[in-house]
């Protein structure tokens, strides 16, 4: 398994956030730090990404913020999550009100994520006015035409967005604050065992790679 350096998947994101600010957001964008968070250490249990526009930076800048529980591999699904942070970036700073007090995503994000972001939103169970999630239209994915820009018009390493966390891949979001399971993954197919936490000092090994299992939670 190829090792992810942690600092260049940020530099990724950092030139990407560039990139896509002159193609989707006509260069309207303010430079921004991205950062990489833990959601279990912030209690932070379904976010996948958080825009910040006070992060106590003395330089001022803003701040777009990648969890764990988004770092599953998928390179579409990563530049999703940065344009979606995005496009709170350019309402924050349109004086655009794209969230409500209670985190639901309102109209206003639904409009400059399709027009702006080029962002697809999942279909809401009440109609266009709300979901039975309470969050409005939190839930988006790149739709087929920045599915093309990322694939025809960003120059990126595709590999080093494929880095991968426990969280985003193995663990199920409603739960895994409060599993009881340990996980263990083979450090060469990534062949995973979950084990009951009772069972202490457990060695595992993978017979098609003859290695030992690592203990990852």
């Amino acid at each position: 398994m190829e090792n992810i350096l942690l600092e260049d998947f940020i530099i990724e994101l950092s030139s990407l956030h560039h990139q896509l600010n002159g193609i989707l957001f006509k260069n309207e964008l303010k430079p921004v730090k991205i950062a990489v968070e833990n959601n279990i250490r912030k209690h932070k249990k379904l976010t996948l990404g958080h825009f910040s526009p006070r992060e106590g930076w003395i330089d001022g800048q803003m701040q777009i913020t990648i969890w764990t529980l988004a770092l599953n591999g998928d390179v579409n699904n990563i530049i999703g999550i940065l344009v979606h942070e995005m496009v709170h970036q350019f309402n924050y700073q349109n004086g655009i009100k794209d969230v409500e007090n209670n985190q639901r995503h309102n109209k206003k994000f639904r409009d400059t994520a399709l027009n702006y972001g080029l962002l697809s939103i999942k279909k809401t169970i009440r109609g266009e006015n709300t979901n039975s999630h309470g969050m409005g239209f939190v839930f988006t994915f790149p739709s087929e035409k920045l599915i093309e820009i990322i694939n025809t018009k960003l120059v990126f390493n595709r590999e080093t967005l494929k880095l991968k966390h426990i969280y985003g891949i193995y663990r199920d979001q409603k739960k895994y604050r409060t599993t009881k399971r340990d996980v263990y993954m083979c450090p060469e197919c990534e062949l995973i065992i979950f084990c009951d936490q009772n069972n202490k000092n457990v060695n595992i090994l993978c017979l098609n790679c003859d290695k030992t299992l690592i203990h990852k939670i």
